[in-house]
């Protein structure tokens, strides 16, 4: 009762909005279009950015930021536009607002986007995927939309037929309107965005080797990829959502990630170590989101943490943290989660921030007071960061200082 409720209250909202404004919003209402146009939708926390095209019955709306489409059929309704799919998602905007549900939840909010530019986001691929039924190997990029000016690139290849040529993920960050720029092992790769397509290589002309590094039989995924207005082909491609090699102090980790019977997993194995780790963890109803290597408490062995995030517009933050053991083992540290901590969890409904600095990891996170929706915290934030201490069963992060701004 409380779901339908919310949801009932919330397309009032949505009307109220758009009322509120109805005469300046008629001019940049869509219609329905002949000529193939497309609407930009933005959810009010930037996780979702749909394009929406009319069709003869509904519309195609594309989740550019999950790489999904929903193909719908227009229904009937007192007031604004409803499109419905055949799986129950609804799509529901009057004026320059929307809601997108299914059900009696919400899945996000927003509203149409004013003069969009062309959307960087999206699939990439290269030459040879035009062909890929004859038998080539191919290579592709997926850029999504990032926190903080940033990108989510991950490069896939062709895994039906045998072992994927090219894997890599990079969060890379803008330096100007078509580049961004992502750092890895101390060097600078380089994304360049130009005419729907992607360019990718180093800064430094004496560090593009290092682009061989992630692709198998002497492959690179250096060079340039062209835009594709549709999904990947996911009969052929590689199913892994997440994969990152790092290494520190002679120890090498790879951070891999997929879904296995409808169950997101992620595994770390290591390299380098007398006594190799090897584990898969389910993280159900969460995706790994990054990974980060330091030697938080400076004793030669470095360590490992995995980042995970909640679907759904409350985006919960989780750390998976390991600890090598005098270069000879690895074992997991306890992190207790901010959920649990009756002193630090007041305001915190999630949309966490984890990341290493110098010798702590720092977790942040905006507040919430009474009242406030999902997408408009007005409590300000709160910066948490942890030092790694020694525990009578496992290592332990523990609190080290909390501040708020």
């Amino acid at each position: 009762m409380k779901t339908k409720y919310t949801l009932f209250i919330a397309l009032i909202i949505l009307s109220l909005i758009s009322c509120n404004n109805q005469k300046q919003q008629n001019q940049t209402t869509p219609v329905p279009a002949e000529s193939g146009e497309t609407f930009n939708f933005v959810s009010a926390d930037k996780s979702y950015n749909f394009e929406l095209q009319y069709t003869e019955s509904g519309i195609r709306l594309k989740d550019v930021a999950h790489n999904k489409t929903y193909t719908m059929d227009r229904v009937r309704t007192a007031s604004g536009e409803r499109y419905v799919d055949d799986e129950g998602n609804v799509f529901w905007s009057k004026g320059k607002a929307f809601t997108f549900y299914k059900g009696d939840e919400i899945i996000t909010q927003g509203l149409l986007a004013e003069n969009p530019e062309q959307s960087i986001f999206g699939n990439y691929v290269d030459d040879t995927y035009a062909i890929r039924h004859e038998g080539y190997d191919w290579v592709a990029v997926s850029v999504k939309e990032g926190a903080n000016n940033s990108i989510n690139v991950s490069v896939r290849s062709r895994a039906d037929k045998k072992k994927p040529t090219c894997s890599f993920d990079a969060q890379a960050f803008k330096t100007d309107d078509n580049t961004y720029e992502s750092v890895n092992d101390g060097k600078t790769i380089v994304y360049t965005f130009s005419n729907d397509s992607i360019t990718i290589s180093t800064k430094n002309k004496a560090d593009e080797n290092m682009l061989y590094f992630f692709c198998s039989g002497g492959a690179t995924f250096a060079g340039s990829y062209k835009k594709i207005d549709e999904p990947l082909d996911a009969s052929q491609i590689d199913q892994t959502s997440f994969i990152q090699i790092l290494s520190l102090q002679g120890v090498g980790f790879t951070v891999s990630s997929i879904r296995k019977n409808d169950i997101n997993t992620f595994t770390v194995t290591t390299f380098g170590l007398p006594n190799d780790y090897n584990e898969t963890f389910e993280i159900i109803g969460s995706r790994v989101t990054g990974a980060e290597v330091e030697d938080l408490n400076a004793d030669g062995s470095p360590e490992l943490f995995v980042y995970t995030q909640s679907d759904g517009s409350g985006s919960y933050g989780k750390v998976h943290a390991f600890s090598v053991n005098n270069l000879k083992s690895m074992s997991m540290v306890n992190f207790p989660p901010v959920a649990e901590n009756a002193e630090l969890n007041k305001g915190y409904m999630g949309h966490d921030e984890f990341a290493v600095v110098e010798n702590r990891l720092v977790q942040r996170f905006p507040m919430y007071n009474d009242g406030d929706s999902n997408a408009n915290p007005t409590g300000g934030t709160r910066q948490i960061s942890y030092k790694l201490t020694e525990g009578e069963a496992m290592r332990q992060l523990k609190v080290d200082k909390v501040s708020e701004y």
